[in-house]
């Protein structure tokens, strides 16, 4: 059929010659088959990925599940009751997320067992390529029909996808950075832009004005794209997950994975989709790439150059001379203030922690540091009850922590590990929901029962490598009744007392690897919950 040709369009005459000689285009029956296979292949993986997330999610519940022990292990209480509120809507989403996948793929499973060749066939008869620009009068289904693989308007929205899609890869790879801390993997969200950003041009340049076959341009660019949303999609956040899911398969590893307590919470509410209006953390840059000491004078400028609103995660690193400077009440969403391998000259009550000043904060770090100083800010008032964590690692605390009184009443996890202590704080006494009491490789030589007797709460006691300890109060033994751990490695304790073996959880571990009660007690006469393998210490 002939295809009338206006004077308005007879320039295009060899284009459209041109067209119709490369209208239809088929593949070989080898190149249909490894085509639709990996299609299929796309199809059927982004699925499973998907209802696999969505079994996760709607399993939530059940305590001896992925996500559940996830959110136990490495969530904040706040997160924690997110996801429990929540966890339904998000795995009937994700479900609803993988039903077009599953369609595509028994669609496409339907089209490799009739054995179809894959032909784009352009009836050139319908072409109606014009040089001047299209009426008004054009219905509706021509217009659709203009933007198939087939049409004019074909190319622009392919261009036009790709520019939604790229600004919204690049905010999502924004957003990503704030959470995770992997410069390496940031690198890679990187990497992908860029290819998606210039796939679709190398593509039409390679087939459509080197090959003149417009039409293979169009359909390679929709397969690179399928192609490289399979990668963003699965193989990206498959890397983010595996991590955590090889700590549900070896929960040995978790001790690692606690090194930075912080980063593996940030990571998993990237990951389990959490509320970011609620817990949008940005994590400010080492000090030490500024070159800054830590003074109030070199702090005070850098702060007030970050949004208030969006700071969460504050972590002061390598500083000569920390002083706190009163900007930082400003940031009074900030959830975390770490101070690791860093001498603390200055943190007084004009910067002190309290539920006006930081209403949200949920953690507290001292690691590898000195305390110069008696830090009043974090001694005399009492924390939000938003607070859970205090962590003190390798930092010697003797000169102040034993002059905190109520202020620390809202613990619920309370680490001092190698912290130089030759008495437990009496600090413990005044917290009243803890439930993680991890003081080990200290000097202690006892556990007083007025301190944790009558701490309901208590799940984890960790007292090992304080070898200088050879017994506790009989009301801190009772306690084994609701515990799941008790570590006494490395301790000088040898009995167990009887009252405290018959009321003992059968959930209870105690584990006792290099105690006299391993080293001289047979294994018969040891009750069934002491553990005298070496086990791995909390971090």
């Amino acid at each position: 059929m002939q295809v009338p040709v206006s004077p308005a369009q007879s320039t295009t005459w060899s284009e459209l010659a041109t067209m119709k000689a490369r209208s239809a285009l088929a593949f070989s029956h080898r190149s249909t088959v490894i085509i639709w296979n990996l299609i299929a292949v796309f199809y059927a993986i982004n699925a499973a990925f998907l209802l696999i997330l969505a079994t996760l999610y709607l399993n939530f519940s059940d305590t001896s599940g992925a996500l559940n022990f996830l959110t136990v292990v490495f969530l904040y209480s706040e997160s924690a009751k997110f996801l429990e509120a929540n966890y339904k809507l998000i795995g009937v989403a994700y479900v609803l997320l993988a039903a077009p996948f599953c369609y595509g793929f028994v669609k496409t499973l339907r089209w490799l067992m009739r054995n179809r060749l894959l032909t784009v066939v352009v009836p050139t008869a319908q072409l109606n390529i014009q040089a001047t620009p299209p009426t008004r009068n054009m219905n509706i289904n021509e217009l659709i029909q203009s933007f198939s693989l087939q049409g004019r308007n074909s190319d622009a929205l392919l261009l036009m996808i790709e520019a939604i899609e790229i600004c919204l890869q690049t905010w999502q790879a924004y957003r990503t950075s704030e959470y995770i801390g992997s410069l390496s993997f940031n690198q890679l969200y990187g990497v992908m832009i860029f290819i998606n950003c210039w796939s679709t041009s190398i593509i039409h340049y390679i087939w459509e004005h080197k090959r003149q076959c417009p039409l293979m341009a169009r359909f390679f660019s929709v397969l690179a794209d399928l192609f490289l949303d399979f990668v963003w999609g699965v193989v990206m956040q498959g890397m983010l997950l595996w991590p955590y899911w090889s700590v549900f398969l070896d929960q040995s590893k978790i001790g690692d994975m606690l090194q930075i307590p912080e980063t593996p919470d940030r990571e998993l509410r990237q990951i389990l989709v959490l509320s970011e209006m609620n817990f949008l953390v940005n994590t400010f840059p080492f000090f030490t790439e500024l070159g800054l000491h830590g003074s109030k004078t070199e702090l005070t400028p850098v702060l007030e150059s970050f949004s208030p609103y969006l700071l969460g995660n504050l972590a002061f690193t390598d500083c000569p001379a920390l002083g706190m400077p009163s900007t930082l009440l400003e940031f009074d969403g900030v959830q975390t203030i770490a101070i690791r391998r860093s001498t603390l000259i200055e943190w007084t009550t004009d910067v002190a922690i309290n539920e006006t000043t930081f209403p949200a904060l949920q953690s507290v770090q001292m690691i590898d540091s000195i305390v110069q100083c008696v830090p009043t800010g974090i001694m005399q008032h009492r924390f939000p009850s938003s607070f859970e964590w205090l962590r003190l690692k390798s930092t010697d605390v003797n000169a102040f922590i034993h002059g905190v009184q109520d202020a620390w009443w809202s613990t619920h996890y309370f680490h001092c590990i190698d912290c130089g202590l030759t008495a437990p704080p009496q600090a413990l006494e005044y917290i009243c929901d803890m439930m993680d009491l991890n003081i080990p490789d200290n000097a202690l030589t006892t556990l007083p029962a007025s301190l944790v007797g009558n701490k309901s709460s208590l799940r984890y006691i960790t007292l090992a490598g304080n070898s200088m300890m050879s017994s506790m109060d009989a009301e801190v033994w009772t306690l084994v009744s609701q515990l799941f751990l008790l570590d006494i490695q490395g301790t000088n304790i040898s009995t167990i007392p009887a009252d405290a073996v018959s009321s003992a959880s059968p959930d209870v571990a105690i584990w006792a690897f290099g105690t006299p009660l391993c080293a001289t007690v047979s294994d018969n006469a040891r009750p069934r919950q002491v553990i005298c393998e070496r086990q791995l210490k909390s971090a």
